[in-house]
């Protein structure tokens, strides 16, 4: 999927110019996952048009109470928190963000941007802004989640869908178009080959068509910016390769 570096690149100016959120704080783990998002905010602060008013590490995936720590960056003036956390941890955020009755806007980075990672009691978390990297996994009418929801159903039966098991679905059939092409007599060597030979394989939807090449293994570059809306996220542009232009809103 796209690299979080380039995630960044993508939503914190677009915070900044499309939302006008021009005050931004962050809560994020102390880890490198953490501080990179940490150290792209602060870099991309003055060409984005925003202010850094805070940042909260936390160091624990199961921390306390944080309402404290989250009151200070929303003292701070803070119109926009980015969460560069682990679900455990976003949870405590957004649990104090109902204590505090503040009303501005979470921002979600990485695999967080997932219904089942912030929809909770209160719906503290809505209107929380991110980079998905898959369509909804439960109505998106894309072919290739249609297919996915007819494979839990039937392997997985009562269990609930989510945008981490369609990841692992779609790449798991990328293997298996690998495996395909590479024949019976299967070695490394030829399995290696057999993926770099794919041109445009047809994702069904849930990511762009994919090319890979000797010096290229890289599936996923795009993702597109969304917004939790009444318990799901929904796009609020078309893919984006980060890099490539400036996010446009679906006509």
């Amino acid at each position: 999927f796209p690299r979080f570096e380039g995630e960044a690149a993508v939503m914190f100016p677009y915070l900044a110019r499309q939302r006008k959120l021009t005050r931004i704080g962050i809560v994020h783990d102390v880890n490198e996952y953490g501080r990179l998002f940490l150290n792209r905010l602060n870099a991309l602060a003055t060409p984005s048009g925003y202010t850094v008013v805070g940042a909260l590490p936390i160091d624990s995936r199961e921390p306390g109470d944080i309402t404290a720590g989250l009151k200070r960056l929303v003292d701070a003036g803070a119109t926009a928190i980015v969460m560069a956390l682990y679900p455990a941890q976003a949870k405590k955020v957004v649990e104090a963000k109902g204590a505090l009755g503040w009303r501005g806007t979470l921002v979600s980075t990485g695999p967080l941007t997932d219904e089942q990672y912030l929809n909770g009691p209160g719906n503290h978390a809505n209107g929380a802004l991110g980079f998905c990297y898959y369509p909804d996994p439960d109505t998106s009418s894309e072919p290739g989640v249609v297919a996915y929801r007819a494979a839990m159903a039937r392997h997985h039966p009562g269990r609930p869908g989510n945008r981490y098991s369609l990841y692992g679905y779609v790449y798991g059939r990328l293997v298996v178009e690998g495996l395909r092409r590479a024949g019976r007599d299967l070695t490394r060597e030829r399995l290696v080959d057999a993926l770099e030979s794919i041109r445009g394989w047809d994702a069904g939807g849930t990511m762009p068509p994919v090319s890979f090449s000797a010096t290229d293994h890289h599936a996923q570059p795009a993702g597109f910016v969304c917004e939790l809306d009444g318990g799901r996220f929904k796009a609020l542009s078309g893919w984006i390769e980060p890099g490539a232009a400036a996010p446009q809103p679906i006509r």
